[in-house]
């Protein structure tokens, strides 16, 4: 699947990253909003049917606990975002719904880190996989694709 080896090649900067990974989920069949306003800033990348934010820095940049030079880590800005969802969004019955926890994940393209949220506000963040290499592209697409499905 080239998409997948697009990510994972992928260099040029975020926004490079970003436009690659945004390949990747429409080869996969995943809606998702650029951008999108939580009321806390605005995600990367938001997946509202897998209630999924994923947040793309360049490479080198998503190491998850370190801030380089930012106010706050991957892991404080993926938090801040979906606990905004989770009270700002329009109609937040929506999400609210049921148990389904939220997904967060930072990426430079080559690393992955991943982390699930109670579906309550002000829930910690669980880990669920940190610094998560892919071989190739195809092992991130499948790896991808179980943890949006789930």
């Amino acid at each position: 699947m080239w998409q997948a080896d697009a990510v994972f090649y992928a260099t040029g900067g975020e926004a490079n990253i970003r436009k690659s990974i945004c390949g990747l989920l429409t080869a996969l069949g995943h809606y998702y909003v650029l951008e999108h306003e939580t009321g806390a800033g605005r995600a990367d990348i938001f997946l509202p049917r897998s209630r999924t934010i994923i947040e793309t820095k360049d490479q080198g940049g998503a190491v998850w606990h370190q801030s380089h030079g930012r106010s706050e880590s991957p892991l404080d800005q993926l938090s801040r975002y979906v606990r905004a969802i989770m009270r700002h969004e329009q109609n937040p019955k929506r999400y609210l719904a049921g148990h389904v926890k939220w997904t967060g994940m930072a990426t430079d393209g080559q690393v992955w880190h991943h982390w699930s949220f109670e579906n309550r506000p002000f829930a910690l963040p669980q880990v669920e996989r940190l610094s998560f290499k892919p071989l190739n592209g195809p092992e991130l697409a499948n790896w991808l694709s179980s943890v949006l499905a789930a």
